[in-house]
């Protein structure tokens, strides 16, 4: 429409000519406008090329399509599965091998689920027996001994309890079998514990 405009002899037919047009416009105090190279184009393609490169993905994040990163606490997004509506917390961590980042949704920890957990710095299998949305975190009762063994149970004379927020649980852990009469002792997976106790002293380092 612009070329219509135009006299024979000076018609707007490259992207340089467009941006010399609309600059003497009259819409120029109401429409901020810059140009763009093709130059300006093929260089930032190719940083970008590198940065996707060097991008570490993180599993678990194709099935959102915006992503808001939230200031506090650190590594911690607000994800939504279409570009408007209700979005969701999730949090960005190591996997259990402590090689790829993934996203643990705060939705995936109910009630009577055990975990692992990090609690004063320190390796915890625990059961989770009430959830605050509020403060995004988990009353948790620990399992002793602390960390990887060959079995664990309940403190039989005090619930040991404390609050830990969603941040500092690892990973979600089967169910563990039971054994014993009298005293029942929770057995977890050997591989989860293994894979988890090295989850968690790459995070200490």
């Amino acid at each position: 429409m612009a070329s219509l405009k135009r006299p024979v002899g000076n018609q707007i037919l490259t992207a340089q000519a467009m941006f010399s047009f609309l600059t003497e416009s009259k819409f120029t105090d109401k429409i901020k406008m810059f140009f763009v190279s093709s130059e300006n184009v093929a260089e930032v393609a190719s940083e970008l090329v590198e940065r996707y490169q060097e991008a570490q993905t993180v599993k678990g994040t194709q099935q959102f399509h915006r992503f808001v990163p939230q200031c506090d606490p650190i590594g911690v997004l607000k994800v939504y599965k279409l570009s408007v509506g209700e979005g969701n917390s999730v949090s960005v961590k190591k996997n259990v091998k402590g090689e790829e980042l993934e996203v643990c949704e705060d939705k995936e920890l109910v009630v009577g689920m055990f975990v692992a957990c990090i609690y004063m710095e320190e390796l915890w299998f625990a059961m989770i027996e009430e959830m605050s949305e509020g403060f995004g975190d988990a009353l948790m009762t620990f399992l002793h001994p602390k960390g990887k063994s060959g079995s664990h149970a309940f403190v039989q004379s005090k619930a040991d309890k404390c609050w830990v927020t969603h941040e500092n649980v690892l990973r979600i852990m089967t169910n563990p079998n039971l054994q014993g009469a009298r005293r029942i002792r929770y057995c977890f997976k050997l591989n989860e514990m293994e894979e988890t106790e090295q989850n968690f002293l790459s995070l200490q380092k």
